[in-house]
C-alpha cells in the first residue's frame, strides 16, 4: 500500500482487501485504515464504478496500481474526505486518466488540488507515463480550477466535455 503525505492530507492507495471493502464494508476499510467513521455515504453510481474499476484491477494483477482507488484523508480530523484514482495503465502514448470527487463539506478549502498535485508527482515518476490527463464537463470550473492550479493544460474539447493534460516535462505541481 503506497502512502503519500502533503501537510495537511494523507493520500492512501488502497491494497486489494481494502479496495474489496470500499464497495461492501466502509467502515471496516476506515478501521484498517486507521481512520474516524466517515459521516457521508458512498451513492450507488460511485459504487458501481468502483466495483468495476475493483474487477479489472483484479484481473490486471500485474497493473493493480491504476485501476485502484486512493483516499484521501484530512489529517486534522483523521477523517477520509474524498478518493481518487486512475481510470486504467498507461495507453501506447504513456498517458494515464485520474478522475477525483470529494465530499462537499470538504469543497472549497484546496484539498483536492494539493491531492492531484502529490499523485501527479508520483504517477509522473512511474514508468511507461509520459502524461497525466483528465476530464472535465463545461460547467464544472471546480474540478477546471484543481487541474489549473496543477499546471494542467487543456489540449482538446468534445461535445460537454475539456480535456487536459499535464506532461512529464511540465515543472512539478
Amino acid at each position: 500500500m503506497i502512502e503519500l503525505n502533503t501537510d495537511r492530507l494523507r493520500i492512501v492507495q488502497l491494497d486489494r482487501e481494502n479496495f474489496e471493502l470500499l464497495t461492501c464494508d466502509r467502515a471496516k476499510m476506515e478501521s484498517n485504515l486507521g481512520v474516524l467513521n466517515s459521516d457521508y455515504d458512498l451513492d450507488d453510481i460511485f459504487v458501481d464504478i468502483m466495483k468495476m474499476s475493483l474487477e479489472l484491477a483484479l484481473n490486471n494483477q500485474e497493473h493493480f496500481q491504476w485501476y485502484v482507488d486512493w483516499q484521501i484523508i484530512l489529517k486534522s480530523e483523521n477523517k477520509i474526505i474524498g478518493s481518487l484514482g486512475f481510470k486504467g495503465k498507461p495507453n501506447k502514448k504513456g498517458e494515464v486518466e485520474i478522475g477525483y470527487g470529494i465530499n462537499e463539506k470538504y469543497q472549497k478549502y484546496g484539498y483536492m488540488t494539493e491531492a492531484i498535485g502529490s499523485v501527479v508527482k508520483w504517477a509522473i515518476k512511474q514508468n511507461g507515463v509520459n502524461c497525466v490527463i483528465a476530464e472535465t464537463e463545461r460547467d464544472n470550473t471546480a474540478s477546471e480550477r484543481v487541474l489549473i492550479k496543477n499546471n494542467f493544460k487543456t489540449y482538446d474539447i468534445k461535445n460537454d466535455c475539456i480535456w487536459w493534460r499535464y506532461p512529464k516535462q511540465t515543472t512539478n505541481p
